[in-house]
C-alpha cells in the first residue's frame, strides 16, 4: 500500500492484503505483497499437480489445519534436505524436480530461463508450479506437495516459523563457493538468514519505494526549483526536501490542484526508515518501539508535510482527480511501489522525468523488499535443486525473467543499461545501482506473524487518526504501544 493511497484511495497492495489476510493469519504468515508478482497459479503440463487440483484442493481444504499441517509435514522433511551429496549426484533416471514459485514468468521467458539447466540435466524433469499465493502455497505444503526450489517472499523466519519452508544453505553455499559477498548484508543477515543459519538467496528486489523518488523536470523548472540531488551520498534533508514539496504545490483557494508529494511508499516502513534508529519492532521480534523519540519525530515530520504544509495529495483539499497524479502531471514528486521498469514503462511520454535520492533524516535509504530462492523441506531431489537455483541464480537470469531488478549491484548495473535505454536522462544508473549496495532493511514488523492483526486493527487505524489530525503522532504512537506489545507478546 501507498502512503498516497491513505487519502486518496486503495492501491492493489491494499486489495491484496483485504483479501488473503484472514487467510494469512490463519496460517501463521503476515501477507506482504511482493510487488509485480502474480497470483494465479500455473503448472506445467507434465506436472503431477494440474491447476484443476490445486484450485479444488484450495477450496476444499480448511486453512487453519493446512498451515498446523504444513508445519508438521516438513519438520522430518527438513533434516532429509538441510545437507548436499555429492555435487555429483543429481538424481535418477527420469525424476522430477519441482520448482514453486510466486513470481510468474510469462511462458517465453520461462522456456528461456529453464532450457540451460534441462539440457544439461536431460535424466531429470522440471516441472514448475507457478503464480502461487499464500493460501495455495499453505494447501500444498499441506498437502506434502514435493518442492526441491521455492520462490518466495517475506522473511525466512516468518515462513519458517508458519510451515518450516526452507531449508539451510550454508553446506552448499560453502561447498560450490558461492559468492555470498555480492549480495546486500544487510538483506542475507535480516531477510534470508535465522538463527545464523542461512536459508535463501536473493534473486530480485521490489519493495514500496525500491528506487528512490521520481521528479517532474518541468514542474521544477516552472517552480524555479533546482532538481533534486543525483545521487545517494548527497540525498536532500528532510527539510530541504519538505520545503520544495511545498513549492511545488499550487492552490486555488481552498482546492489543491498540484501537489509537491503524491506517493511515499508505506505508511509502515517507509516513513522511518530514513530515521534510523527509528524502529516498530526491535530485532527480537518482540520489544515494540513505536513511542521512541526517534519513532514519534519521523512520523510528525510527515504529517506536518501533509497537513500544516498540507503539500500531499494526501493533505485535505487535494482535488486534482483519478488516477496516478505523477502521471497526469499534477504531483512533482513522488515514491511509487514495485519496480521502475513497469513505472518508467507506463510513463506519459510529454513528462520528462527523473530519479533522485529519498530524502535523508539521519540517513537515506530506498525502501526494497527482496523475493528469494532456496530449497523446500518437501524437496526430493535437493542436489538436482541447488544445481537449478545456481543456474537460476548466475547473472541474475530468474530476476530478468520476471522483469524485475536484480538484487545483485553488478548485474543491476547491466540491467539498468539494457533496459533504460530510452531514457538517457533518467539518471537510473546512480540511484538504482547505488541504491541496490545501499539499502537498508525494512522494519521487521512488517514480517511479524502477528503483523495483519497488529496492522487492521491498530497501525493503521492510528495512520487514519494522524492524517486526520485527530491525533498527533506522539498522542497516536503512544496510545497504540500496549496494544501491540500484548500482540507481540502473544
Amino acid at each position: 500500500m501507498l502512503i498516497k493511497s491513505e487519502g486518496v484511495g486503495r492501491t492493489r497492495r491494499a486489495v491484496l492484503r483485504t483479501c488473503f489476510g484472514t487467510i494469512g493469519m490463519l496460517a501463521g504468515l503476515p501477507v506482504l505483497a511482493a510487488c509485480g508478482a502474480t497470483t494465479s497459479a500455473t503448472v506445467s503440463t507434465g506436472s503431477a499437480v494440474t491447476a484443476a487440483s490445486v484450485a479444488s484442493t484450495a477450496q476444499s481444504a480448511a486453512v487453519t489445519a493446512a498451515a498446523t499441517t504444513a508445519k508438521a509435514a516438513t519438520s522430518t522433511a527438513a533434516t532429509a534436505s538441510a545437507a548436499p551429496a555429492s555435487s555429483a549426484a543429481v538424481g535418477g533416471s527420469q525424476a522430477d524436480v519441482y520448482f514453486v514459485s510466486r513470481d510468474n514468468p510469462k511462458p517465453p521467458a520461462l522456456a528461456a530461463l529453464i532450457k540451460p539447466w534441462q539440457d544439461a540435466h536431460p535424466t531429470l524433469k522440471l516441472q514448475t508450479i507457478l503464480g502461487v499465493n499464500d493460501a495455495k502455497l499453505a494447501t500444498l505444503v499441506a498437502a506434502g506437495q514435493q518442492m526441491d526450489a521455492v520462490a518466495w517472499y517475506q522473511t525466512v523466519r516468518t515462513v519458517n516459523l508458519g510451515m518450516n519452508l526452507l531449508a539451510p544453505l550454508d553446506s552448499y553455499v560453502a561447498r560450490d563457493h558461492w559468492n555470498t559477498q555480492q549480495y546486500s548484508q544487510a538483506i542475507l543477515t535480516s531477510v534470508c538468514s535465522d538463527n545464523g543459519k542461512l536459508y535463501s538467496l536473493p534473486y530480485a528486489y521490489g519493495g514500496d519505494a525500491p528506487f528512490g523518488m521520481v521528479y517532474n523536470r518541468t514542474l521544477f523548472q516552472e517552480a524555479g526549483l533546482a532538481e533534486p540531488p543525483s545521487t545517494w551520498d548527497k540525498a536532500w534533508s528532510w527539510d530541504d526536501f519538505a520545503t520544495a514539496a511545498g513549492k511545488l504545490t499550487k492552490r486555488n483557494g481552498d482546492k489543491q490542484t498540484q501537489a509537491g508529494l503524491a506517493n511515499y511508499g508505506h505508511y509502515v516502513n517507509t516513513v522511518p526508515l530514513v530515521w534510523k534508529p527509528a524502529r516498530w519492532l526491535q530485532d527480537d521480534d518482540k520489544t515494540i518501539t513505536c513511542d521512541s523519540p526517534e519513532m514519534i519525530n519521523a512520523y510528525q515530520k510527515y504529517m506536518d508535510l501533509v497537513l500544516k504544509d498540507k503539500a500531499s495529495t494526501a493533505s485535505p483539499g487535494y482535488t486534482a482527480g483519478k488516477g496516478d497524479p505523477f502521471y497526469g502531471g499534477v504531483a512533482a514528486i513522488t515514491a511509487p511501489c514495485c519496480s521502475a521498469l513497469s513505472y518508467a514503462t507506463s510513463m506519459p511520454p510529454a513528462i520528462d522525468w527523473g530519479l533522485a535520492p529519498m530524502p535523508k533524516g539521519t540517513v537515506t535509504s530506498p525502501d526494497v523488499q527482496a523475493v528469494y530462492c532456496g530449497l523446500g523441506t518437501l524437496g526430493k531431489q535437493p542436489e538436482a535443486g541447488w544445481s537449478f537455483l545456481m543456474s537460476i541464480l548466475d547473472k541474475s537470469r530468474f530476476a530478468d525473467a520476471v522483469q524485475r531488478q536484480p538484487s545483485i549491484p553488478a548485474d543491476v548495473s547491466t540491467w539498468v543499461d539494457a533496459n533504460f535505454k530510452q531514457w538517457p536522462n533518467s539518471n537510473a544508473k546512480n540511484i538504482i545501482v547505488a541504491g541496490t549496495s545501499i539499502a537498508l532493511a525494512i522494519d521487521p514488523i512488517r514480517f511479524h506473524p502477528k503483523y495483519n492483526e497488529m496492522d487492521s486493527t491498530i497501525i493503521h487505524p492510528a495512520w487514519d487518526s494522524m492524517l486526520k489530525g485527530t491525533e498527533s503522532a506522539q498522542q497516536a504512537l503512544t496510545r497504540i504501544k500496549g496494544p501491540l506489545q500484548t500482540l507481540a507478546n502473544s
